[in-house]
């Protein structure tokens, strides 16, 4: 531990190469310690690499004046990637959070589309579509509405055509 005490010492009176040092000494200890809350090698390798930049980018003044009275220099960076860590899985959360709230959003703006043109749409026709899904052939829906085959026929292509229509316009939103 003294060797890690000289070493920091020597960093934070501008010695930029000691920061190596510790670096290599203490990566790994601080690896597992960022790993065992983001599990993720990837993910914990990049936040020990991100705290050693972020040191090496301190000006000497602010080293001298936030650092110089540290004492326990293993655990004061045990702190930092754990607080570093944490920040880092609270930041994947929220974004998967905005991610989800706004693929929300577009489903219920895709609903809302949909009902404006399922609206356009008179009730038989709405009617007719329902049955045609449902999986009744045009001959036993024109028996059932005691109209034309051909009637039933042109009414569900208009009502396709519509809602092509909107899916193509559906497609520019999404």
């Amino acid at each position: 531990m003294n060797e890690t005490i000289r070493l920091w010492d020597q960093f934070v009176e501008g010695d930029d190469g000691s920061l190596g040092a510790l670096y290599e000494s203490l990566f790994e200890p601080l690896f597992f310690v960022s790993f065992f809350i983001v599990k993720n090698n990837d993910h914990a390798r990049d936040i020990v690499g991100d705290l050693f930049t972020n040191l090496l980018c301190t000006s000497l003044a602010e080293r001298k004046q936030k650092w110089k009275s540290i004492e326990e220099i293993d655990k004061y960076l045990n702190a930092m990637i754990r607080n570093k860590s944490i920040d880092h899985i609270r930041s994947i959360k929220n974004r998967e959070r905005i991610l989800e709230s706004i693929q929300f959003s577009k489903t219920q703006q895709t609903d809302v589309y949909a009902l404006e043109v399922l609206n356009h749409l008179s009730i038989l026709d709405k009617e007719l579509m329902g049955l045609h899904i449902a999986g009744y052939n045009n001959h036993e829906i024109a028996e059932q509405y005691k109209l034309s085959e051909k009637t039933i026929r042109n009414r569900l292509s208009k009502s396709r055509k519509l809602l092509i229509k909107f899916s193509s316009v559906m497609l520019i939103f999404i």
